[in-house]
């Protein structure tokens, strides 16, 4: 329970602050994957670095349980598959960089979402177990 408790408080942290920063940085976060997509190398190198976060996450905490912190789980596991993503189809994780620069409403839907999880996450993390 300690390691979910501070995933959750790192993660939530993590979550608040990249929701809030794609909700009021729209255009540095266009381009910078519009940067980014202009090169190949650095999806590739960026790839193995979210993989080994994949990795440690997973094997650090692989609850599948019924409350709260199964949303940590899932969290490890879609990082994991996002850097393996990545590094096996490098050149369609650019496009998804060029579509995601063209999508406004995207960083919307996203900056809710991670926020929403943040949150929930810092919520759990901090203050439900006091």
């Amino acid at each position: 329970m300690e390691l979910s408790l501070f995933l959750a408080k790192v993660m939530g942290c993590y979550f608040l602050i990249a929701g809030l920063a794609y909700l009021t940085q729209r255009r540095i976060f266009a381009e910078v994957a519009r940067e980014i997509s202009g090169h190949f190398y650095l999806i590739y190198v960026f790839s193995f670095f979210v993989m080994i976060l994949g990795l440690l996450l997973v094997f650090s905490h692989n609850l599948w349980v019924a409350d709260w912190r199964v949303l940590i789980t899932i969290i490890s596991w879609v990082t994991l598959l996002k850097g393996l993503y990545w590094i096996f189809f490098s050149a369609h994780a650019k496009k998804s960089l060029i579509w995601w620069q063209n999508h406004k409403a995207f960083y919307n839907f996203t900056g809710i979402l991670v926020l929403l999880m943040g949150a929930f996450l810092v919520y759990h993390g901090f203050l439900f177990h006091v």
